[in-house]
């Protein structure tokens, strides 16, 4: 397959990444459960309204600046789902879940710094974004597990 037809179709995996994040903070207190998951959702809705308004690249080139973007949203969005205090019950899966989004983004940083180093080979660009939907599948399971169902799509 040509390089420009693969690269559209693995971008999916980069955008569904970006809905693990978004906008409100939550304050040092513990939440309740119900506190909780309405934050975080509102987060997650706000990483994916603003990845998903982010232009798709048809090309190579087109993918550095778009793995820029993505990277912006997914750090600025996970560092505000990590300041939500879950309750007790819910915090070995909240750090679970951020942890698994942090193996996904340092990932994604990986393989945006290869592009910088030259032109990958498409079956790396696969492999490495192959490994960033296998690190975010997990993530999407752990916020799944939390009920942040919008956190995981």
């Amino acid at each position: 397959m040509r390089r420009a037809a693969r690269v559209p179709a693995a971008l999916l995996v980069v955008s569904a990444l970006a809905g693990c994040g978004g906008s409100s903070g939550g304050g040092p207190s513990t939440l309740t459960a119900a506190e909780y998951r309405r934050q975080a959702t509102r987060i997650c809705e706000d990483a994916n309204r603003r990845a998903d308004a982010l232009a798709r690249p048809r090309d190579l080139a087109a993918l550095r600046g778009y793995l820029d973007r993505t990277l912006e949203i997914v750090e600025q969005d996970s560092a505000r789902l990590r300041r939500l205090r879950p309750p007790a019950d819910l915090r070995a899966g909240h750090e679970a879940a951020m942890r698994a989004q942090d193996a996904a983004i340092r990932r994604l940083r990986s393989l945006r710094a290869q592009l910088d180093q030259g032109k990958p080979s498409v079956t790396e660009l696969q492999a490495g974004l192959d490994e960033v939907q296998r690190l975010g599948d997990q993530a999407d399971k752990r916020f799944r597990d939390l009920g942040l169902e919008r956190c995981a799509d």
